[in-house]
Parts: C-alpha cells; sequence; structure tokens
C-alpha cells in the first residue's frame, strides 16, 4: 500500500541550561517515510539518569527499526519488539539500562491504520476528521510530577497506552515531550492547528514553523529540552 498521502516531520529544541552547562539534549525523535508506511517517534531521556540521552535516541531508531522491519499489525508484539531492540542497543552501546532510561512514543500509518502508542510523560494528539482529538497523555493528578513510565529494567507493557483508527478517519497526530508548554485543555485545539497548518506548507517551511513553536512553547519558570514530531496527511 502507498503511503504517499501522508509525511513525518519533527524538530527539537535543547535547553539553554543543557546549552550552556555542555549537557546534551535529552529529547530525541525520529521520522520515517516509506512506500508503505510512516513514523513518527519522540523520546525524553530521564534528567537524573547519566546516559538517558543515548537512551532516548536509541528509543526513536528502535521504533522505527521494528516498524520498517514489521510485517504484522497487532501493537502488543510490536511493543515486545520495541523494547528488545531498545535494551540490546543500549547493552551493546556499552550503557546500562538504569542509566538510560527514556519514555517512548511513537505513532505510524500502516496498512490503512493509524496507531499510536504512548509510554511516559509528553501527549499523543489523534485529530480526526469529525474534528474530535484523542488525547493520549499523562493524569498526573495525586502523584509526583517527576515520576513517569519509561523503558527501564521495570519496564511494564500494562503501561503502554495504544490506539488505533482508520487512517480515513485521521487528518494527523502530533507528539510532544513533556517539555512542550501545553495545558491538557488547549492540547487537542494546538494539535489540530498544527495539523492544518503544516498540511498547507512544503517540508522545509513546516519544519521551520516547528522549530519556532518550540522557542514559545516554553513552561514558565522550567527550562527543559523541548520537542515535537508530527505525521500530516498531504
Amino acid at each position: 500500500m502507498n503511503n504517499h498521502k501522508w509525511r513525518s516531520l519533527g524538530a527539537t529544541l535543547r535547553s539553554t541550561y543543557h546549552l550552556e552547562h555542555s549537557i546534551p539534549n535529552q529529547d530525541a525523535f525520529a521520522v520515517m517515510n516509506m512506500n508503505s508506511l510512516t513514523i513518527a517517534a519522540v523520546s525524553d531521556g530521564l534528567g537524573s539518569k547519566p546516559h538517558s540521552d543515548t537512551g532516548s535516541k536509541l528509543a526513536c531508531s528502535s521504533v522505527c527499526d521494528v516498524l520498517a522491519s514489521a510485517r504484522i499489525h497487532p501493537l502488543s508484539p510490536t511493543l515486545s519488539a520495541v523494547y528488545s531492540r531498545w535494551s540490546k542497543s543500549v547493552s551493546l552501546a556499552g550503557f546500562s539500562l538504569d542509566d538510560s532510561c527514556a519514555t517512548c512514543l511513537f505513532a505510524v500509518v500502516r496498512n490503512g491504520v493509524v496507531s499510536a502508542c504512548r509510554l511516559g510523560d509528553g501527549f499523543i494528539a489523534v485529530c480526526l476528521r469529525n474534528g474530535r482529538v484523542k488525547l493520549l497523555a499523562d493524569n498526573k493528578d495525586g502523584s509526583f510530577i517527576n515520576v513517569t513510565d519509561c523503558l527501564s529494567p521495570e519496564h511494564s507493557f500494562l503501561n503502554w497506552e495504544c490506539v488505533s483508527f482508520s487512517a480515513y478517519d485521521v487528518i494527523g497526530v502530533v507528539l510532544c515531550t513533556d517539555g512542550v508548554a501545553v495545558e491538557p485543555q488547549l492540547a487537542c485545539e494546538f494539535a489540530r492547528s498544527v495539523c492544518l497548518e503544516c498540511s498547507r506548507m512544503n517540508d522545509a517551511h513546516a519544519e521551520r514553523e516547528i522549530a519556532s513553536w518550540l522557542e514559545i512553547l516554553k513552561h514558565p519558570g522550567i527550562d527543559d529540552d523541548r520537542t515535537l514530531a508530527c505525521i500530516i496527511r498531504r
């Protein structure tokens, strides 16, 4: 099946603090556009872990590697394969899983289906033709704001949140790490704006627009890496 009606793109911005102290960007993203599928992934490495930047990069590359080679649609074996690929990649890089913990959020268009999966902080917004938006996001009520699910030695598949829709019903998917300051009640409106605006732009213009949004979408008093990726219907 040809996926020419879709494209994925994104951008990431290292925090001022990380720039000033020569600390790597602990966020990462990856996009992939192939004839049969379109992928977008974002990841936020846990700041308390010394190699979280490696963990986040390998989370995104693991998603792309697994989905690009997968011949099956069910999400359960896909999630298992992503975790297995991530853990092996971290070990091959010479780091421990505990030192490389990272969130993992991704979306894929394949075989006429749009699927989105979230593990940890940040949000995914699936924007539908009928005006509705399906939001996948953490509820932090009653919990510590810096506690999140992630790829780690204690990883549990029960902590993933996944949804699937017919591709016909979807206009786009927006994925953000938690450094992007969009209040939950505004996330749906923001995501629809991203999808509608980027659909009118060429890739280079859309990527510049996303980068400019990241400059603005900053939590007051919190300096964090910020990353946004999306899958957009052309």
